[in-house]
């Protein structure tokens, strides 16, 4: 069953989504051995991640409000963000950034997007991937964010993109701030406003250990 969240910004969606899977997810154990509350296919739909002006050049870190009690703070929202459009690994053993614009092949698949949106407004083929099955299939550190499809209608850029697996106390909002952050580079060179953008999390889970930061971050978050 697939259960569909509608927020008008990323903050609004995030004390939603936790929400949701803080009251309804069911415990399960996952491969480390680390016991979560787990939804699936759960689907998220940010009406206006970027706040004020569709084609707004400050960077969505700087315009968001974030939630009290959020673990996420300007700098690291930045400092996260930014791993999004750089093909440095910055020594970890992956960043979307690097699969996003360097790894499979050392294609640079946001550059391909862009050229796809400019030749034709109307694609349907403006699509990145993350997974390398020659080494995911194989290792346990492989990425939670398989795509992200970008596709123009109404004179605007629709964002799409899937997670395998989603913490959702402690990454989905970070994942947000910074997959809007693409959103608007992909922007800048494609004149199109960034508009709504969709989230499909495969497995929205909130680990145990993190029940107390979700319970203060809704209690505050209705204030």
């Amino acid at each position: 069953m697939v259960k569909i969240i509608n927020g008008k910004d990323i903050a609004e969606t995030y004390l939603k989504v936790v929400n949701e899977v803080y009251e309804r997810g069911e415990v399960i154990r996952d491969e480390r051995g680390q016991k979560t509350k787990e939804l699936l296919n759960l689907v998220s739909v940010i009406e206006e991640p970027v706040p004020y002006s569709l084609l707004s050049s400050v960077p969505v870190y700087d315009l968001v409000k974030s939630p009290k009690a959020c673990i996420w703070d300007s700098n690291k929202l930045k400092k996260y963000s930014e791993e999004f459009i750089s093909d440095d690994t910055k020594g970890f053993i992956y960043t979307y950034g690097n699969r996003l614009l360097k790894h499979n092949g050392g294609v640079n698949q946001i550059n391909k997007i862009i050229e796809r949106i400019n030749e034709d407004n109307n694609t349907r083929r403006a699509t990145a991937v993350t997974w390398n099955p020659v080494e995911d299939t194989e290792n346990d550190e492989v990425p939670c964010l398989i795509m992200v499809d970008f596709k123009v209608r109404n004179d605007k850029l629709c964002v799409n993109a899937v997670w395998r697996s989603h913490d959702i106390a402690g990454a989905y909002y970070a994942n947000l701030i910074g997959l809007t952050y693409l959103a608007q580079k992909v922007s800048e060179k494609t004149g199109y406003g960034v508009g709504k953008i969709t989230v499909q999390s495969m497995s929205a889970h909130i680990y145990l250990t993190d029940l107390d930061y979700c319970m203060n971050l809704l209690n505050l978050g209705k204030c």
